[in-house]
C-alpha cells in the first residue's frame, strides 16, 4: 500500500503549496489594467496576471493597431477559455480567433521583469511593449491555415525585449479551430515577475514533476521486475501499469511532453488522453484485485463498458472528443467514489491496506472536486 502513502503524500504538498497566498490582499486585473507598482517582486515574488483584460473577438490586433486606432474593447476573465462564460465574462462560439491586451504599471527601477505562461492550445502570437515575443503554431483567420503549437519558454525568457520598470502592454493574438471552447484562448495563469523569480517558478514547475515522476518511474519499473521474477499477483502487474500511467500523465499535465518531447498536436492531445481513460480502467481494476469480496461484479463489468466506449471517442475529431470533457470528468468522478465505498467497507472489515487505500482514493476524490 506505498502507493496510497505516496499519492497522499503528494496531493498534500499540493494543496498545501496551492493555499500559500492570501488571494483577498493580490492585485488582480480590472477592465484591462493592473497597478503594480505597490508590489514588492523582491519580497512576495510573482503575481498572477488574472482578471478581466481587454478581448477584440474576430479581430487580429497588432499593438500597432492600438497605437493608430481605437477600439471599442469587451472583458473576459483570464484564465479561462472564450467559451466558458465564467466570472461574468460573455461566450464565445469555439472557433474563432481574437486579440488579448493588458496594461501592467510596474515600480520604477532598472529590474526587467518578465512573464511565464503556462499550457495553451490555440496559435499564439505574444507582444511586449509592441515587440514580438513569442509564437506558437500557425495564427489563422481560418481552419485550413490555423493550427496549434506550443510556446518554448527557454526561448521567450531569453529575449532582451522585455522593458525595465514603468509600463508593460501584453498584446495576444489567438486562434483556435481544433479545441473546443473550454481549451481555446488563454486557458492558463500568465505570471510576471524579476528574471530570477520567474525563471525559479519555472524551475519548480518543471524539476518537481520531474522528481515525482521519476518516482513513480522506479516504482513502475520496480513492480513489473516483483511481477515476473518473485510473485505471480496481477495486482502487482496493474499497479507497475498504473504508476507507469500516472509518471507519463503528471509529464503531460505539467507540459513536459511539449517542451522536451513534441509540439502541442492534435495527436498529443490524442495520446494524453489515452492515459486518462486507462486510469479509468486500471484504478479499479486494482482495487477489484485487492478487495475483490467487497466490490460488485456487475458494477466491474459496467467500468469495462465504459472504459471501451472512452477509448472510443478518441476516433471523434478533436473538438468533439475534447467537447466530452464534462461527461468524462462526471465518470471518473462516479468511479472514484464508488471505489471511496469500496475501501470503506474493507476498511471497515479491518483488511490490510485498506485505511491507506480509502485515504488515497479520498483525496484523489477531493482534487477532483477541486
Amino acid at each position: 500500500m506505498n502507493f496510497f502513502k505516496i499519492l497522499l503524500l503528494l496531493f498534500l504538498l499540493t494543496f498545501n503549496c496551492s493555499c500559500s497566498k492570501n488571494q483577498d490582499t493580490v492585485p488582480k486585473v480590472i477592465e484591462g489594467a493592473i497597478d503594480l507598482r505597490n508590489w514588492d517582486f523582491h519580497k512576495k515574488g510573482t503575481i498572477d496576471l488574472s482578471g478581466k483584460w481587454e478581448f477584440y473577438w474576430g479581430k487580429l490586433l497588432t499593438p500597432k493597431n492600438f497605437e493608430t486606432q481605437k477600439f471599442n474593447p469587451d472583458y473576459i476573465y483570464v484564465p479561462q477559455g472564450w467559451g466558458s462564460g465564467k466570472k461574468n465574462s460573455k461566450k464565445y462560439s469555439d472557433f474563432g480567433y481574437a486579440t488579448y491586451r493588458v496594461k501592467i504599471s510596474l515600480p520604477e527601477s532598472e529590474t526587467q521583469y518578465r512573464v511565464l505562461f503556462g499550457r495553451l492550445f490555440s496559435a499564439t502570437k505574444i507582444f511586449v511593449n509592441g515587440k514580438l515575443l513569442a509564437q506558437s503554431g500557425q495564427l489563422g483567420k481560418t481552419q485550413a491555415i490555423s493550427s496549434m503549437g506550443s510556446l518554448n519558454f527557454d526561448d521567450y525568457f531569453s529575449k532582451s525585449i522585455y522593458p525595465t520598470g514603468a509600463e508593460m502592454e501584453l498584446v495576444i493574438q489567438m486562434s483556435n479551430f481544433d479545441v473546443n471552447k473550454i481549451n481555446a484562448g488563454l486557458v492558463s495563469q500568465v505570471f510576471i515577475g524579476t528574471k530570477e523569480s520567474i525563471k525559479t517558478k519555472d524551475y519548480l514547475q518543471t524539476v518537481i514533476p520531474l522528481l515525482v515522476a521519476g518516482m513513480l518511474l522506479i516504482m513502475s519499473l520496480y513492480h513489473f521486475i516483483l511481477f515476473f521474477y518473485r510473485e505471480n499477483k496481477y495486482s502487482t502487474l496493474v499497479f507497475a501499469l498504473l504508476a507507469l500511467v500516472f509518471f507519463i500523465r503528471i509529464c503531460h499535465v505539467n507540459y513536459l511532453s511539449s517542451r522536451f518531447l513534441m509540439e502541442r498536436t492534435a495527436v498529443d492531445l490524442k495520446f494524453a488522453r489515452v492515459f486518462i481513460h486507462l486510469y479509468v480502467l486500471l484504478m479499479p481494476a486494482f482495487f477489484y484485485l485487492l478487495f475483490r469480496k467487497y466490490f460488485n461484479k456487475k458494477a466491474f463489468q459496467a467500468i469495462l463498458v465504459v472504459s471501451v466506449l472512452n477509448f472510443s471517442s478518441l476516433f471523434l475529431p478533436i473538438h468533439k472528443m475534447l467537447a466530452l470533457d464534462q461527461v468524462l470528468f462526471l465518470i471518473i468522478l462516479l468511479i472514484i467514489l464508488f471505489l471511496n465505498v469500496v475501501a470503506f467497507r474493507a476498511m471497515i472489515h479491518k483488511e490490510e491496506g485498506a485505511i491507506w487505500a480509502f485515504l488515497g482514493i479520498f483525496i484523489v476524490f477531493l482534487a477532483n472536486v477541486h
